[in-house]
This record gives C-alpha cells, structure tokens and sequence, in this order.
C-alpha cells in the first residue's frame, strides 16, 4: 500500500514537468581543433567564452521551460548526456525522434540547410569574424540571427550583405549569482590579463619591465593558457614564453586555465583589468566578468569593445598604452567603491544570460511583437519641454507628432516657453492649446519676453543668445523638478518624431537616451543629435562609428558623450544637471559635460528610424527658412 501511495505522488509531481519540456531546442556545435570533449563539468577546469556561452545559455534555456539538447562532443559517459540531463549534451550525430522546434547553429553560417531537415525553425548565432562570400540560399536559410554585438553584425554585412535584415541584437552573458559584492582592493596596482594570448598579452609583455620600474608593487596575473588554434605562431609563443620568463620575478604569474569560481575571484582581487585588445572583438565575455568583479578596465579600445566596455580609461593603440596604463595607476587612489560597483550595473540589466534566454524565447515563439523581448504599455509620468521662438512654420507639423505620440495623455505634462516672437508662434500655441489641453495630465504655457535678445536669423548663434537659451532651458529644468514626473523630455520644435519615440525612450529606462534624428533638409547631410567623441572642451570629434550609427549600419543602443535636441532625462538625475557654467560654451555642449562630469550616461538609439531634424548650413533668415521647409511640413 505504501508504495502505492509513492507511486501516485511521483506521477502527481512529475507529469507537470514533463508537460513543460515539450518544446525543443538543439544548439548544435561542432569540434574545435586543440579543445578537449566539454560539457558543464568543464567549468570547474576552465573554459573559453564561446564554448562557455553554449553551456549557460543552454541552461538558461532549459529554464525558460525548453528540453535543450547541445549536440557537440561531450566526454565519454557524461552524466550530462543520460536522457533525464536538461540540458543535454549528445553527440553531433545525434538523431532526434522528431523534429526539433529551434535549431541554432554555433558558429556555422553555411548549414542551414541541412538544420532545416531536423528542426522547424533555424537560427544563427556566430561568435566570430568572417570573411568569406556566402550564397543567397544559405544566409536566407536562418529564420534569424542572434548577433552578440552591433559591431560584429556590421563587421558580417560588410562581407555579406545580405545579413542586414537580420537586426537582432542580444550579446553574451554572465551569471552574477557566481560573483560576491564588491570589495575595496588590497594592492591599488594589481592586475589581470584574462584572454586569449594572442589578443593582447604581447603588448603587456613589452611594457610591464617600465611598468615595474614606476610601481614596483605592481602585479600581473595571467589566466587562459597557451591555447593552440592557430592564433600564435610557434616562433611567437617561444618568444612569449621567453619574455614570461623574464618578468615572472617583477610580479607576473602565469595561472593559465582555471575554474570559474577561482577565476572570478582572481577578478575580484584586482585592480586593473589590463587589455591592450589588438584582435577584433565580437563581445568579450571577460570583460563583462572583469566590470561585474569591480575590475577597473585598461583597454585598446575597439571592434566591439566600445559596447561592452562603456567605462573604462582607454587608449586607441599599442604604442599609447604604457601612457595609459601608467596614467591610471597614478589615479589609482581616486577610484571609490563606489565607482568599482557601477562598472557593473548595466550588465545586470542587459547580459545575464538568464535575460538573454527571455529574449531569445521572445523571438523564437514571436509573441507580440517583433522586438527582442515584448514591452508592457509604461506608467511613467513624463514632464515635455518645449521652446518655441518664431516658430509659427513648423509647429503645426510639431504639434502633429505630439498628438501621435503612442503614450497615455493623461500621463503626460506639457510645458512650452516662448518669447520675444516676430510671427505667429504664441497664436498657434494658444490655439493648439485650447483645442488639446483636456487630453494632457497638464499644459502650462510661459510667454516672457527677454531684454537681452537681438534680431538675429534662426541659426545665427552668438554667445549672448546661447546664455538666454540656457536660461530658459534651466528655467524649464526646473519645472519639471518640481513637477515630480518621471522623466524630463525635451523636444526642440523643429523635430518631427515618430509615435513610438517615447514610449521606446522610457523602456529603455537609460539615465539620458535620445532618438537618432537624422537632418534634412539639405542633401547628404551628416548632422545628427548626437556625437560619437568629443574634444576635451566636449565639441565633436570625428569617429569611426560616427558613420555606422547614423546611417544604421550598427542597430541598437550605443553610449556616446553628447546628445542635443531631442532627449529623455530620468529624473532621479536632474539635481546634477545644468545648461549654464562660466563658459560661452552652447548650452548642450555645457549641459553634457555636466552629465559626464557626475557620471550620468547618455545614449543614442537608432533601433527604429525616429524621425528627422530640420538643419541647415547657411545662415538663412526667418524667411528664407520657412521658403525652404514648407515643402516638407505639407507631406502628410
């Protein structure tokens, strides 16, 4: 009777659970020269980042409710390869009964075909560069591409064009439950190297006898080991190993591969995550390891880096990075605790691997939408900044876009100064106005005129008038302070957004996002709301990724050092924001130096085309513009 009893408990218990795991999903790899056969035990031995993205997000999988099969080459007699393992890890000839629901294929761009046999949906997921043609019929054959990085996705269409369709950008992962709070460090000048060898350890190799010399407190911890696919060359390795030698009694260990838990409490203990990266970067894993310990980042930066590395003191090539490294021990004292545990906050937000797995079922079953992950419609308050000057051509256009926005009214506070107008403006604000402010949570309207403005043309911007636009753009700063909304968007009146903006801008939830506007109406025009570097005196500095965000080569949501015009200001930040110093610098050049002075990010995205800004490069009057505009503000 009793084993009856048992019996009838087991069946209650596990039929649920099997009810779960009837969607399939195959991560099919496949033999790395000089790789030992591999399954999640190998953690405890050490791993490299690609192999080890397999096994979490396998796992992440499986917890999303899916039976996950990895077929690769896992060691003789696994316990992760008995059929109750999920996931679980089968040889690469293994045949499944039926077809599996998602195939991806690891770092394999030309067998989608031979996946489609197997299962009903096939997807991508490279790791790597490439550089060869591949046909039509084989890119076509993925569903869709679970690209790691902007710059890889960009780096794959430059040789294949036919991958731009594919938008899709989730990144690698981390699982923080592996890490321990952060901790002050005990030696200001410790650090770690952590990558393939042939990525950079040459550059540290050459430099650390002078890095010695300056600190000889200084350490230098290797972790990865001599691997052997083809990266270093045998005449290069022996020289590495020569030089190793050398400086092995100035503070430098070899630990090579280690477990995990050993290697993320390597991290912890040091200072410095030194990369001098000289190989293109897809993501880097170990820097997302490095900024979650509280690793302070040395780099080169690059490829990829400029994503996942978004705080760090950089250089820009090997020759400049003693200068670099040396600079940073120097300010050694100066980085807090604090400053340690922010390095890894939006990795907590943005690549875990248990976030990545809820985007990746997102896209598999398509629900909703055809975003990476569905967003709920937002409750957020949100205080709308506009500043309208003899501007009567453009704002019904503008007030067009406003109506459009897909976001609760009733949410929504509109605030509009204006001052000192020679047109209609304050007639078609009164007007629009009358006609609206019942839909809004509030409307509030300031008209003063200021002594100190000049007639001047629209675009002729003098000192004197860049110190008004400041004020009144503090006085509007202000009131949303006092409004206690959410957030803070500005919106210049001669930008026309799309209606998802907002409520795109506040899924974000970053501490300052803009939507990237391009600018018409003049042909070829590169102006945009946003650059890409800036000077020391926070002016635009040319940079190569400047191209690819703007004309969208690179999708997604890029941290950059300046945003103007059309933005969204979490409002938690605004006590530290200002638009006024004791420079005749603009006032957007003075307010992002002020956010990037307290450490308040800010970000462009260019997922969707957002709409588009009004630019000019002449000089043009009042009327001269509004000639050369209306042809545009009459399109529907």
């Amino acid at each position: 009777m009793l084993r009856t009893v048992i019996l009838c408990v087991l069946v209650i218990v596990t039929a649920p659970i099997y009810a779960e795991l009837e969607k399939t999903v195959a991560i099919v790899t496949y033999f790395v020269q000089g790789m030992k056969p591999w399954d999640p035990d190998s953690i405890q031995k050490g791993m490299t980042g690609s192999e080890e993205a397999v096994i979490y997000m396998s796992q992440a999988l499986a917890k999303q409710g899916y039976k996950v099969y990895v077929l690769g080459y896992p060691p003789e007699n696994s316990r992760h390869s008995l059929p109750e393992a999920n996931p679980q890890f089968v040889s690469v000839d293994y045949k499944h009964d039926k077809p599996f629901d998602v195939a991806i294929s690891w770092r394999m761009p030309d067998i989608a075909d031979k996946l489609k046999l197997q299962a009903h949906k096939v997807y991508f997921w490279p790791h790597d560069t490439y550089h060869w043609q591949l046909t039509p019929a084989q890119i076509d054959g993925f569903s869709d591409v679970l690209w790691i990085s902007h710059w890889q996705r960009a780096q794959w269409i430059s040789v294949n064009p036919g991958f731009a369709k594919f938008t899709h950008i989730f990144g690698n992962g981390i699982d923080p439950t592996q890490f321990a709070p952060v901790k002050e460090r005990t030696n200001p000048y410790s650090c770690i190297y952590a990558s393939n060898y042939a990525r950079g350890l040459e550059v540290l190799l050459e430099i650390w006898p002078k890095v010695h010399q300056a600190y000889p407190k200084a350490t230098l911890d290797l972790y990865y080991g001599w691997q052997h696919w083809g990266l270093i060359s045998p005449e290069k390795e022996s020289k590495m190993r020569a030089q190793l030698a050398n400086i092995a009694p100035m503070g430098v260990t070899d630990h090579g591969m280690v477990s995990h838990a050993e290697l993320n409490q390597a991290f912890a203990n040091a200072s410095f995550w030194t990369y001098p990266c000289i190989a293109p970067e897809t993501f880097c894993i170990t820097g997302l390891r490095a900024q979650l310990a509280g690793a302070m980042p040395v780099i080169i930066e690059g490829s990829a880096l400029s994503e996942t590395v978004p705080q760090s003191i950089k250089c820009s090539s090997p020759d400049q990075y003693l200068g670099t490294l040396l600079a940073a021990f120097s300010n050694a004292h100066k980085i807090t605790l604090q400053d340690r545990a922010k390095l890894g906050e939006f990795i907590l937000k943005d690549y875990t691997w248990d976030v990545l797995a809820q985007k990746w079922k997102a896209l598999f079953e398509k629900s909703g939408t055809d975003e990476e992950i569905v967003l709920a419609q937002p409750n957020k308050t949100v205080f709308v900044a506009v500043l309208a000057r003899n501007k009567d051509h453009v704002l019904p256009k503008f007030f067009k876009c406003l109506e459009n926005l897909d976001y609760d009214k009733k949410l929504m506070t509109i605030y509009i100064n204006t001052n000192n107008n020679s047109d209609d403006t304050l007639k078609v604000i009164a007007n629009w106005i009358a006609k609206n402010k019942e839909h809004y949570k509030d409307v509030i309207l300031e008209n003063k005129d200021v002594a100190e403005v000049m007639s001047t043309n629209p675009h002729d911007w003098a000192p004197t008038r860049f110190k008004i636009l400041a004020n009144i753009r503090n006085r509007s700063l202000e009131k949303a302070k006092e409004s206690k909304a959410d957030y803070y968007f500005v919106v210049d009146c001669d930008n026309f957004i799309v209606p998802s903006t907002l409520k795109d801008l506040v899924h974000k939830d970053r501490p300052i996002i803009a939507p990237l506007l391009r600018s018409i109406p003049e042909p070829c025009d590169r102006y945009a709301n946003f650059f890409c570097d800036a000077t020391e005196s926070g002016y635009y500095k040319d940079h190569p990724n400047y191209e690819y965000i703007i004309n969208r080569s690179m999708v997604g949501t890029f941290k950059v050092p300046v945003v103007h015009c059309t933005y969204l200001i979490n409002s938690k930040h605004l006590d530290k924001l200002n638009y006024v110093d004791d420079t005749d610098d603009y006032e957007f050049v003075i307010f992002s130096r002020k956010a990037r002075e307290n450490g308040i990010d800010q970000y462009i995205c260019n997922e969707k085309e957002y709409g588009v800004q009004l630019h000019f490069h002449t000089n043009l009057t009042l009327d001269e513009e509004k000639r050369r505009v209306i042809p545009f503000l009459t399109i529907p």
